[in-house]
């Protein structure tokens, strides 16, 4: 892979964008959307849920009696939250397997309907939930070692506030060598392992390319103060951008 490619590939998403500027317009919208409201009912449902925990916490507390129907129904109420969770990653991650494999399609001139992409989300949500899964726990692992060091030698401590600093960004970087595991799940059918492997290679294997790729992404995201530049310039350019990376 040649440096040319990371620019390339921000070309032929500039030009698919161009050639088909209403079909992004109405994917991105709609998966923002859909994604705000799922944000906003999870965040109302938390809430509400939060305050009637509290309330039977408290009545617990009062009554002096923790073996009640009152601890019957937070147990209760902490299952549903967390079904709910649950349920609200499934959905989003097959959003983004959905948008991801409508980007895919434009990229090779194929039109997506409204019935093709609402039946995308709950085919894709599975295998894209299982990929985020994986790579979220080994990203996540630096991180929580840089919290257990500073946890032993104190968070106050040069040592300490060192190991945190460390670990967030080792985690930072095997979040970059993953970075290409959701267009390898959604538009190239891979499984959650493989599309791991092929994404760690292509990083690894064109370092110069991936960074300079990075620095475009980074600087053409610099006007995401304008609110509706996001949904209708960045989101589908950068993502068909990293889809056609992907594929060079």
């Amino acid at each position: 892979m040649l440096m040319a490619d990371a620019i390339a590939a921000y070309k032929t998403a500039f030009s698919s964008f161009k050639k088909n500027m209403m079909d992004y317009a109405i994917y991105s919208i709609l998966f923002s959307a859909i994604s705000a409201v799922l944000g906003v009912i999870v965040f109302v449902a938390f809430m509400a849920f939060g305050f009637v925990t509290v309330g039977t916490f408290a009545g617990m507390i009062s009554a002096g009696n923790a073996f009640s129907l009152d601890a019957a129904g937070m147990v209760v109420t902490i299952l549903l939250m967390l079904a709910g969770l649950f349920i609200f990653t499934l959905l989003q991650c097959g959003l983004i397997g959905a948008y991801l494999e409508t980007l895919g399609g434009l990229l090779s001139d194929k039109k997506q309907t409204l019935v093709g992409f609402i039946s995308a989300v709950p085919r894709l949500s599975g295998h894209m939930l299982i990929a985020f899964f994986i790579t979220g726990i080994i990203t996540a692992i630096p991180t929580s070692a840089g919290f257990a060091i500073a946890f032993l030698v104190g968070f106050s401590s040069i040592p300490g506030i060192a190991a945190i600093i460390l670990g967030i960004f080792l985690s930072y970087l095997l979040s970059l060598l993953f970075i290409f595991v959701p267009p390898a799940v959604a538009v190239e059918r891979r499984g959650a392992i493989e599309a791991m492997k092929s994404s760690v290679s292509q990083v690894v294997k064109n370092p110069v390319a991936f960074v300079i790729f990075l620095v475009i992404s980074t600087l053409i995201a610099i006007p995401s103060f304008t609110v509706i530049y996001v949904p209708l310039f960045l989101l589908p350019v950068g993502q068909a951008a990293l889809v056609a990376f992907r594929k060079s």
